[in-house]
């Protein structure tokens, strides 16, 4: 697939999908995934990119794996969120790190086109090893690089893949 005109939301919520579609494949669901997933999903829908960022980065399984505490969560959350993170299957794991990559990559910086794209071909690559089918792609105006700098337009995540089969 050809991701260098899907921008950085687009991207990023086929990131999502493709955490999804593993997650679905093995029969993963929780309540701990679908609250990461609803607070992750918002980054489509939201203009507060730096906003989302720190209300989110308690998401980063990286974190969890480094032992960084957070302020903005008690310790009963952190807690289920590191046990989470670290009995994640190394794939699972890889692919919510892949997600939030793209997310931040270009947080503070000017948007290169090649990087997230590495990162969204890393996560397709791990579900077809998986015999899990790739996620539909679906062009939409809302999903285009040209659009906000490369950023794209907000859309909701639902909206635009929630019935993706």
């Amino acid at each position: 697939m050809d991701f260098k005109e899907i921008s950085i939301r687009g991207r990023f919520g086929y990131a999502l999908l493709c955490i999804k579609s593993y997650i679905d494949f093995y029969e993963l669901n929780s309540s701990i995934e679908e609250n990461i997933f609803l607070n992750l999903s918002t980054f489509t829908n939201t203009t507060q990119l730096d906003e989302w960022y720190e209300k989110c980065k308690v998401y980063d399984p990286t974190s969890y794996r480094n032992s960084i505490n957070f302020s903005n969560i008690n310790a009963t959350e952190y807690s289920k969120l590191k046990t989470y993170y670290l009995k994640l299957p190394e794939n699972l794991f890889t692919l919510y790190q892949n997600a939030f990559d793209i997310a931040i990559e270009h947080l503070y910086s000017r948007v290169n086109s090649d990087i997230t794209i590495t990162y969204l071909e890393d996560s397709i690559n791990i579900l077809k090893r998986h015999s899990i089918s790739i996620p539909k792609l679906k062009m939409d105006i809302l999903l285009s690089f040209n659009e906000r700098n490369g950023w794209g337009l907000i859309y909701s995540w639902n909206k635009v893949f929630g019935d993706n089969k």
